[in-house]
């Protein structure tokens, strides 16, 4: 199967357009994709883990035990380089698929979100905000401040819904 030849990039990118298109890959698909994405997990970079993380929580799975300890382990060595929508994706998508992040991966986007706050637009300060509630964290006063102040900041163009997450 031509998914067996994979990059990281590869991989990520289909699921993300079979999430985006709303539709999941057959299961031989989705296991050869599973099965090289913890193969080449080693060499994603932020955009994409964010990728694949959101695309199996928007496609309604979780990751398989392999794939996530691999990408959670990936998310701590390149969290420096994640963008704030990474950030954010990657949070949402732990919380929607229910899955417990560990501390250190944790530690990691925590120090990220607090250093990019001041770019996040009004979805990734409302889905990072509803990721921290939905997963029971709290988070700490250095971020809490940058994202309250990023919220201010933009307030005047938050959607209804985006409004109605953070609450």
């Amino acid at each position: 199967m031509l998914a067996g030849t994979f990059k990281a990039l590869d991989v990520a990118n289909t699921l993300w357009a079979y999430a985006t298109m709303g539709r999941e890959p057959g299961e031989g698909m989705m296991r050869a994709l599973e099965g090289r994405a913890e193969a080449v997990a080693g060499t994603f970079k932020a955009q994409e883990v964010a990728s694949t993380l959101w695309a199996y929580a928007t496609m309604g799975r979780k990751t398989g035990a392999g794939v996530t300890l691999e990408l959670e382990g990936r998310t701590e060595a390149v969290a420096g380089t994640f963008k704030a929508q990474n950030v954010a994706n990657t949070l949402w998508a732990y919380a929607t698929m229910g899955l417990e992040p560990g501390a250190g991966m944790m530690r990691e986007l925590e120090g990220r979100a607090e250093a990019v706050a001041g770019t996040f637009n009004t979805q990734n300060a409302a889905n990072t905000l509803w990721a921290y509630a939905t997963m029971c964290w709290a988070p700490g006063a250095g971020l809490m401040r940058e994202l309250e102040g990023r919220a201010e900041a933009v307030s005047g163009t938050f959607k209804a819904q985006e409004v109605a997450s953070t609450l």
